[in-house]
């Protein structure tokens, strides 16, 4: 297999959703990669997104997806102190994620605002080069922003990389799909 295999709800024809951020991944790297239904996927996970590569990985998990393509493509910084922050902060977005869609309250996301605020040391997380955590958490952020609109004004780091994040040709290219991030009834991009 020579191709990246994405699987998800409507094969992503729908709504990226949580997979946003590997099919990112694929497309700023230049690799070619299918969508297909999650019911296709043949090894085992929980729930989609999951992904095969064509160096043998089979996963499911955001945040494992964003670390195995991060590897793979290129985007896993090589410094151990830095891959450290790096797969820390997939999991510190997933948590941000829950406390937001499980309706906790503004000063607990607010103290996650400026977790991730005092976390962005240069242009991107892990410094002046993309890493898979960039990914993981502008996806998470897609949504969050939306969420929670009226909180964001006092990011201005946060703000600034998200804007750097949507001038990629790959968020330029995956908006001009018109395929929405989450169903329209969800907000859309």
């Amino acid at each position: 297999m020579s191709t990246y295999q994405v699987f998800y709800h409507t094969a992503c024809k729908g709504f990226y959703g949580r997979a946003l951020a590997a099919v990112q991944m694929l497309e700023e790297a230049g690799k070619p990669y299918e969508c297909k239904e999650a019911g296709d996927f043949t090894a085992k996970a929980f729930a989609p997104p999951m992904i095969e590569t064509p160096a043998g990985a089979k996963c499911g998990q955001t945040t494992a997806i964003a670390i195995v393509l991060g590897q793979e493509l290129g985007y896993s910084p090589s410094d151990p102190a830095a891959f450290a922050k790096a797969c820390q902060l997939v999991a510190d977005s997933s948590d941000l994620f829950s406390d937001v869609s499980g309706g906790k309250d503004d000063e607990r996301i607010k103290k996650w605002l400026q977790h991730f605020e005092d976390n962005l040391s240069g242009k991107f997380f892990c410094g002046d080069s993309l890493s898979f955590a960039d990914f993981n958490c502008f996806m998470i952020f897609t949504g969050v922003s939306q969420m929670k609109a009226a909180l964001m004004g006092g990011y201005p780091k946060v703000n600034a990389w998200i804007e750097t994040m949507r001038a990629l040709p790959s968020s330029e290219k995956l908006k001009a799909t018109g395929v929405p991030f989450v169903p329209e009834s969800m907000g859309g991009w």
